[in-house]
């Protein structure tokens, strides 16, 4: 489950060029996180319309595909931060704003 491992890595697209499909699907859950878009985005037409023209070989996933690799993203994400907690000396610095759509937020900043 974790690392969008069982991904295929490559596709060839109709010209023959390699698609890296893990790296694009992969930046399609950061772009879903980051914007804070619903997961059914991915299956609107406007958006399919978008990937076909930016790429018609490759398959937008579904909503549940990409929720999927969001936790995925997450958890590696954690793993990293748990990794860099376990150093002896830590120094933290926090802020706290709320997004447009009224969601709260903490950043943490590291160092150390």
């Amino acid at each position: 489950m974790h690392d969008f491992a069982g991904v295929g890595v490559n596709q060839r697209d109709e010209k023959g060029n390699v698609l890296n499909v893990k790296e694009i699907r992969l930046s399609l859950a950061r772009m879903v996180i980051i914007d804070e878009l619903p997961f059914k985005f991915v299956e609107g037409e406007g958006f399919r319309a978008y990937s076909r023209a930016l790429e018609p070989s490759f398959e937008v996933p579904s909503r549940h595909t990409v929720a999927r690799d969001c936790m995925k993203n997450f958890i590696k994400e954690k793993r990293k931060l748990k990794k860099l907690f376990k150093s002896e000396r830590v120094c933290l610095t926090t802020d706290t704003w709320t997004s447009l759509k009224n969601l709260n937020y903490m950043w943490l900043l590291h160092t150390g």
